[in-house]
């Protein structure tokens, strides 16, 4: 079972490191794609799935006052760490990933794919 990541675990952490949401009620909303999936009948959810449509929610909604696609990343990280995964890649790599998901260059299936090709186990490392 995936585990979701809730506002109230995230707003004291971005909060601490300088991060300035400027619409709370955005950031709510992105982070509740993660109910909509559990929700969802159709069976394509999966962790790297979710965790791309947080990401994404995330860009378009942005509710931060700056630095949208960063917090964009670190949210995306912190769901993942609370999933026993992180990334690694290189940061030219996670730039690049983070651009074309913003932009919707990729189809979303292939944006889902490179996160699951640069996540490991933390236990892993």
């Amino acid at each position: 079972m995936i585990k979701p990541l809730y506002i109230e675990v995230l707003l004291p952490q971005l909060e601490r490191i300088g991060f300035t949401v400027r619409d709370e009620m955005a950031l709510q909303e992105a982070l509740t794609i993660q109910e909509h999936n559990q929700a969802d009948e159709d069976g394509d959810s999966s962790l790297w799935v979710e965790a791309l449509e947080i990401l994404e929610s995330v860009v378009k909604a942005r509710p931060m006052l700056e630095r949208n696609e960063a917090t964009a990343w670190l949210i995306l990280n912190v769901f993942l760490a609370i999933n026993g995964q992180r990334l690694r890649a290189d940061s030219d790599d996670s730039f690049n990933f983070i651009r074309r998901s913003s932009n919707s260059d990729v189809e979303r299936f292939e944006r889902a794919k490179w996160i699951d090709r640069h996540a490991v186990p933390m236990d892993l490392d």
